[in-house]
């Protein structure tokens, strides 16, 4: 496969004796993916051998970081706000491949915000929430981002999904990937989190418009995370999927804010987020 080349592998893993067989049942050839379980299974090495966006710092000459371009609102011809002619959505996968070492896990090829190939895994609530549980480095990252890539995974596995459903479920997976970077910080999080509700609002239109029975999560409109912030026994339950975020969540005090790949890209888009303007209004 083009570009499988350029693909990094973690120290101590092998690529997979053994071909991938998609849910039609033909066999496609060994992908660039290499083997993440062992025979007595382990969830964790299989999440950090899946390469991952790493954020960048960009910061203005005053050491503040720039905040974050707003979304603007949805477009009434909701196929216009899919871009069409980005490497994210041309370079889609055309559907979910089963995993075979491990039963009910399926890989959904994408590209990530940086133009890299990828996986999402896809399988039903109780998998993905084994899954991302095995990564411990995540315990003090935003659990609305941690719900919202568990939540991509699960409906990511449904058969015969549209391709422009395909690609705002594998970019809320990437968009999640880089706001659960150790990196980033409480306040950088909170201001990425319009993003979200925005390619929620999408989902749900697209959805809406294929028809689909499935819905986006809700997300919590209290107020910006503080310096510490402690989480008491809040579980969030979507579609038969529970996680219950991390205990205790704190920022590490005079940490920097950064700058993810999604900012980039959106820039590098041509027009289809451009921020609507609004009409200045005389008080007189």
């Amino acid at each position: 496969m083009p570009g499988a080349s350029n693909q990094r592998q973690p120290s101590g893993m092998t690529e997979p004796q053994s071909n991938y067989q998609d849910v039609q049942g033909e066999m496609l050839p060994t992908r660039r993916l290499v083997s993440p379980v062992s025979s007595e299974g382990a969830f964790q090495n299989f999440i950090l051998s899946l390469p991952q966006t790493l954020l960048r710092s960009r910061l203005q000459p005053n050491g503040t970081e720039p905040a974050p371009r707003a979304p603007r609102t949805l477009n009434p011809d909701i196929m216009k706000e899919i871009p069409t002619g980005s490497p994210t959505f041309t370079g889609l996968g055309a559907r979910p491949i089963s995993y075979p070492r491990v039963p009910g896990l399926y890989l959904f090829e994408y590209v990530t915000f940086a133009g890299l190939k990828d996986f999402q895994p896809c399988a039903n609530s109780s998998l993905i929430a084994e899954l991302f549980q095995a990564l411990e480095v995540e315990r003090k990252t935003d659990h609305v981002f941690q719900l919202a890539r568990a939540w991509s995974c699960v409906i990511q596995s449904h058969a015969r999904l549209p391709r422009e459903v395909r690609w705002v479920l594998a970019t809320i997976y990437n968009f999640s990937n880089e706001m659960l970077q150790s990196q980033c910080t409480d306040d950088y999080s909170w201001n990425m989190r319009p993003w979200l509700r925005y390619f929620y609002k999408l989902a749900d239109q697209l959805f809406s418009e294929f028809e689909i029975l499935a819905s986006s999560p809700q997300i919590e409109t209290s107020g910006p995370p503080s310096t510490k912030t402690v989480i008491h026994s809040v579980q969030n339950t979507v579609n038969g999927l529970s996680l219950v975020p991390n205990p205790k969540h704190e920022r590490v005090p005079g940490q920097l804010l950064s700058r993810s790949a999604i900012e980039d890209w959106l820039e590098r888009q041509p027009n289809v987020w451009d921020p609507v303007e609004e009409p200045v209004i005389d008080p007189a």
